[in-house]
């Protein structure tokens, strides 16, 4: 779009779609993942510690 000269106004239009269309899709990932990974190494107690580590910092991540 930049190299076609197109307006700013779309270009932002487009890129804040595609932000949040990603951020959408991380959410889903982020959520499959607490019920399938986390909750397995807490019920399992394996990495437990780990997990939760790596969850906070992903965390911390999405909400920038």
């Amino acid at each position: 779009m930049v190299e076609e000269d197109r307006d700013c106004l779309q270009v932002l239009k487009q890129i804040a779609a595609a932000s949040g269309a990603l951020r959408s899709l991380g959410a889903v990932i982020l959520e499959d993942h607490l019920k399938g990974c986390v909750a397995t190494a807490i019920q399992t107690h394996d990495n437990d510690s780990r997990m939760i580590s790596d969850v906070i910092e992903i965390f911390n991540k999405f909400s920038k």
